[in-house]
């Protein structure tokens, strides 16, 4: 009986561990997406699997992650607009909600991973697969910002940077002075 405990242990784990990235994910379009686009939500996302407790994960799941700075590989301007107040809103159960300013774009599981380098990462798949993605993580002294390094493993373009702030409530353009 221990064994086959075990044994359905390890396949859901296998399972839910699995990379769904499909060939047609360039990284581009999970980093320009407009919220007009966001809207389809016609992919899909590994069931969620609870992170467990930990300080990242209480850190991670605390209010809404803003993207505050986003220095795109290209350094394309258009890139580091698009994507300026996004955010990210992780919960306990393995799941989140993403969306720009004021409107949810996409919803779906994250989990962590780890980088090529062995390093720890967030792992981000939405039901929009335009917004998949894999991110390198450090979180500030304070736990109130964090750096975000992508991967190119799971739909971000590799040497994209982020500095994302927590905020209570979904960011508005106001607070980061973007003309409406």
């Amino acid at each position: 009986m221990k064994q086959l405990a075990s044994f359905l242990f390890c396949l859901v784990l296998l399972i839910s561990c699995q990379n769904t990235e499909q060939a047609d994910r360039s990284g581009t379009a999970s980093t320009s997406g407009s919220v007009q686009d966001a809207r389809a939500n016609d992919g899909n996302f590994s069931p969620p699997i609870s992170p467990g407790d930990s300080y990242n994960t209480t850190v991670i799941t605390k209010d809404y992650w803003v993207i505050e700075f986003y220095v795109p590989f290209d350094q394309s301007y258009e890139k580091k607009m698009a994507n300026k107040g996004r955010w990210y809103k992780f919960k306990n159960d393995g799941t989140y909600v993403c969306g720009q300013w004021q409107e949810e774009t996409s919803f779906g599981s994250w989990r962590y991973g780890r980088s090529a380098m062995g390093e720890l990462t967030i792992v981000t798949d939405a039901k929009n697969d335009r917004f998949d993605g894999e991110w390198q993580f450090q979180i500030g002294s304070g736990a109130t910002e964090m750096s975000w390094a992508g991967q190119q493993s799971f739909g971000v373009e590799e040497g994209t940077m982020c500095k994302v702030i927590n905020l209570t409530s979904k960011p508005t353009k106001k607070q980061f002075g973007v003309e409406e």
